[in-house]
C-alpha cells in the first residue's frame, strides 16, 4: 500500500519499473513535445533529426522496409505520426535501461 494516496493504495503513475503503467507518463511527454515542435505527423526530413540520423538513411530503411517507425504518403510526402515516433523513442529508452542497446 502506497502511504500517499488517499486510499492507501499505489497510484497508476507511481507504478514499479517493469509494470506496463510505468512507461506512459513518459511516452505522453514525448508525445506531446513531438506534437508541439513538429505537429501531428512528422516528414522524412523532420524524423531524421529526431532520431538523428540523414533523412537518406531515413529513406533508404523506408524503401529496404527496415525503418522501425510505421510511415504513409499523403498528397507526394511522405510522414511518421507523432505517437508512433515517440512510442519508437521510448522504447529504445526502455531497451537502453534494460542494457539491451540497439536493434539490428
Amino acid at each position: 500500500m502506497d502511504a500517499g494516496s488517499p486510499d492507501g493504495r499505489r497510484s497508476r503513475l507511481a507504478a514499479r519499473p517493469g509494470s506496463s503503467e510505468w512507461w506512459r507518463p513518459m511516452r505522453l511527454l514525448q508525445t506531446a513535445y513531438l506534437m508541439e515542435r513538429y505537429g501531428l505527423r512528422l516528414t522524412v526530413e523532420q524524423l531524421a533529426e529526431v532520431l538523428g540520423i540523414t533523412d537518406g538513411a531515413v529513406r533508404n530503411q523506408i524503401s529496404r522496409r527496415t525503418f522501425p517507425i510505421p510511415t504513409y504518403v499523403d498528397h507526394g510526402r511522405r510522414w511518421a505520426d507523432a505517437q508512433d515516433v515517440a512510442e519508437y523513442v521510448d522504447q529504445c529508452r526502455q531497451r537502453a535501461k534494460a542494457g539491451e542497446g540497439s536493434p539490428a
